[in-house]
């Protein structure tokens, strides 16, 4: 049996060390399309969530309605989320962080993983009342955290590709 805050045996550990630095996709839609997670110390990592939203240039993400949305991601109420608005993005990346974090804490007992970001990847435009709202902490992973969204949108989405392949995603995308 392991002690409280002991790292897990040699099996899962080396598990774990193989999804530090790297980008894990996260399959379905669970709220997030990816998961970065990087090692603190011993005992304790960093998840970062990824949010990747890609389409038509000249459509924009608006502001939305968080409490509305939150509804709607929980089931509350029926209709899916508004994945065109702030609101909705947020709403789905709570979901999936707190997805995430429950199950990383089932998998690696004795570790603490900490919600440290969500971001938001598109090619986009944000509204400037969209880009408020993702300023503000607006992604809740648990009820004494919250998280703003942040946003690379628009022409600078482009930035976080390497040059040859940024040819190529403009390319396709026309």
């Amino acid at each position: 049996m392991l002690e409280r805050g002991t790292m897990p045996p040699s099996p899962l550990r080396d598990c774990l060390a193989e999804i530090v630095n790297v980008i894990v996709s996260v399959k379905q839609d669970t709220g997030l399309d990816g998961l970065v997670v990087k090692q603190l110390d011993d005992h304790q990592y960093a998840v970062h969530g990824i949010q990747i939203k890609l389409g038509e240039h000249h459509r924009t993400i608006t502001a939305g309605k968080l409490e509305l949305q939150r509804k709607r991601a929980s089931g509350a109420m029926g209709g899916g989320v508004d994945d065109s608005t702030i609101a909705g993005i947020a709403a789905k990346a709570e979901r999936g962080m707190v997805n995430a974090l429950a199950l990383l804490g089932a998998a690696f007992g004795g570790v603490t993983f900490l919600p440290t970001s969500v971001c938001l990847l598109t090619n986009k435009c944000v509204t400037e009342e969209g880009m408020d709202l993702a300023d503000a902490p607006c992604v809740r992973v648990r009820p004494d955290v919250e998280l703003p969204l942040n946003v690379c949108h628009g022409a600078s989405f482009y930035e976080y590709f390497p040059l040859p392949m940024r040819a190529s995603l403009v390319h396709e995308m026309r």
